[in-house]
């Protein structure tokens, strides 16, 4: 959303802001769809698969 914003105060493009929190409700949506799957990980298998190589 950042990047939208400095966008818009940089280039005046008023949609950049809106397109950015279009994408960020997409990856947030695919996200939750992976979690809902259980296709996710946690936090700690991952730290726990780095540790042991």
């Amino acid at each position: 959303m950042f990047i939208g914003l400095v966008l818009n105060s940089l280039f005046g493009w008023w949609w950049a802001d809106s397109v950015a929190a279009l994408v960020v409700a997409v990856l947030a949506i695919r996200e939750g769809l992976e979690a809902w799957r259980g296709e996710v990980e946690s936090a700690f298998d991952v730290l726990r698969e780095t540790h042991e190589d």
